[in-house]
């Protein structure tokens, strides 16, 4: 969504290369309509039950902020346009696609064994065709060392002893860092913008930054 809502400001404004699609906007288009316009396109491709409930009420609702006119028009007709060329030019990329992974059994050292009876989240990334990257693996780094190496058994020790909850090595960084880390991705992220909007609305942003 956020590519199709750059391409589509790209499209009217202007000012730097579209990420993946390019098209030539009508003069005056609406950049607001367009990124609306675009939003939605991709947002119901992709999430098709939320649209009656969640999209088209949000979507009708950026819309009638807009002035009615050759410009709306356009803008939304620019943001559909390239909503749709960005969906087919992902088509079949792997997004989703269903993997199976079958842990060895009995049980082997080295191999990956899930902790839960549900399966692997989003195992998926790994073939799908990156939107930048030649390969998923383009920039992937070394893996593990040996099991039977001396660097193997030095992390291993030192897992047991900084990670430990009777650890008397790790710092109270350490801990503050290990807590953070701990706690899911999407309650972090959520975190952080309400502290950027607590801080933007008590005054305490500077917006020099």
């Amino acid at each position: 969504m956020a590519i199709a809502v750059y391409d589509s400001v790209m499209a009217v404004e202007g000012g730097y290369e579209p990420f993946a699609v390019g098209v030539d906007a009508p003069r005056r288009a609406s950049a607001e309509a367009a990124v609306a316009a675009a939003a939605r396109g991709i947002l119901v491709h992709y999430l098709p039950a939320q649209a009656a409930t969640i999209v088209d009420p949000a979507y009708t609702g950026s819309l009638e902020l807009i002035p009615d006119g050759q410009a709306k028009t356009d803008g939304i007709a620019v943001g559909e346009d390239v909503a749709a060329q960005l969906i087919a030019l992902r088509d079949d990329d792997g997004f989703r696609e269903p993997v199976t992974y079958t842990p060895p059994t009995p049980p082997v050292p080295g191999v990956w064994i899930p902790t839960a009876p549900s399966p692997a989240i989003g195992p998926y990334p790994g073939l799908m065709v990156p939107f930048r990257l030649d390969s998923a693996d383009q920039f992937r780094p070394d893996g593990p060392p040996e099991l039977r190496s001396r660097q193997w058994a030095r992390e291993y020790n030192e897992v047991k002893d900084v990670g430990s909850s009777t650890s008397t090595t790790r710092t109270a960084d350490q801990t503050l860092a290990a807590r953070l880390w701990a706690e899911a991705p999407v309650q972090q992220a959520r975190g952080s913008f309400r502290t950027f909007v607590l801080d933007i609305t008590h005054g305490s942003w500077e917006w020099s930054r």
